[in-house]
Parts: C-alpha cells; structure tokens; sequence
C-alpha cells in the first residue's frame, strides 16, 4: 500500500508516480510470489499506481507492451537490481530509470495513438461533411481498425436502442458511407470503398 498512497513522513513521500511504479514492481517481481508469470501481477500494479496516483485514467497506459519489446533489458535491469539473492536493501536505481523510461515510452505511445485517432476522425468528418455525427464516426474508425461491424455492436459501442442502430446504418449505408454484406442475423456492415477514396 506504501508504494500507491505512500505513507505521511515517510521515504515514499514525495517520490515521483513512476518512480513509486517502478519500486513497486521491482519489490513485487523480487518476492516472485507465483511460480512463472511474475511480471504481469507488477505490470497492474504499475497500472494501479498509476491510476490512484492521478497519472492515469482507466488503465490508459500500459507498459506491458513496451516491456515485451524490450524484454532482454528489462531482465536485465531485474537482474542486476535483485543481485544474486533477495534482499530488502538493493540499489534499485538502474532498474527504476528503465522502468520508468518505459513508461514514458508507454505514455508517448499513447499520445502518438490519440493524435492518429483524431487525424482519423478529422479525416472521417471532412470526408462525410455533415452526414457524421459522433455515433458514426466512432463506428468508422471501428470499421477501419476491427473490421466489420454488427448493428448490435454498434448498438453496444454507443448505448443506443438496436431500432436506432439499424437507423444509423442504414442511413449511412443510403449514403454510400457503407456497405451492407450477408443477410438476417448475419448481416454486417463494412466502409465502402467509394468513401475511403
């Protein structure tokens, strides 16, 4: 709990979010407290950390990713932060500036992933003129990532009635946003090709 709240008056006070992050994984990671697949248990609680700490909003930053991809350095930063046995007192800083560097990455992935989604939905808002409303687009840029999209997806993505979905789809199928593909419970619904040029 020391490494979310901190304590009043204590060494965890006043740390940084990451660095807070950091120590808490490293500590988790070096009780190894489940016999394989330690690092996932560190990566949520780097979430939680991040999340009471005010850093982060419903889990948006993940540093899983970054780790996977760098997972040779992040063992070796384990490694030599642990040394040869468990001990309370190890010199955590090596590992604390690549964890928190990967956490960095995490959040400029993030950032670089919310400006492509609003180039997107620019895009996709200019392309239409004024035949998108929010509803829509978000049903695009689910169609262009996923792939097909059913009228009660689409119903759940935007907490709408199924009658107002099949509405919506079919409004934008008159449009010539989309394309209607298969029949009955089987029916999807895809971006037309004309729309994308």
């Amino acid at each position: 709990d020391i490494w979310i709240r901190g304590r009043p008056q204590s060494v965890a006070e006043g740390r940084s979010s990451a660095r807070r992050c950091s120590e808490g994984a490293l500590r988790l990671v070096s009780i190894h407290p489940f016999q394989d697949r330690n690092g996932r248990p560190a990566h949520l609680l780097t979430g939680l950390v991040l999340e009471a700490t005010g850093q982060s909003d419903d889990g948006m930053i993940s540093v899983s990713g970054v780790l996977a991809r760098n997972r040779d350095a992040y063992y070796g930063a384990l490694r030599h932060a642990q040394g040869p046995h468990f001990s309370e007192a190890v010199d955590s800083t090596q590992f604390v500036e690549f964890h928190t560097k990967a956490l960095l990455r995490a959040a400029s992935v993030l950032e670089e992933r919310a400006v492509q989604f609003q180039r997107v939905r620019n895009t996709l808002v200019d392309a239409s003129g004024d035949h998108l409303g929010v509803r829509e687009v978000t049903a695009l840029m689910f169609m262009c990532d996923v792939g097909a999209l059913s009228s009660s997806t689409y119903a759940r993505q935007n907490d709408v009635s199924p009658p107002t979905a099949s509405l919506d789809l079919r409004r934008l199928v008159g449009a010539g946003v989309l394309n209607r593909v298969g029949s009955g419970k089987n029916t999807r619904y895809v971006v037309s090709d004309a729309f994308l040029k």
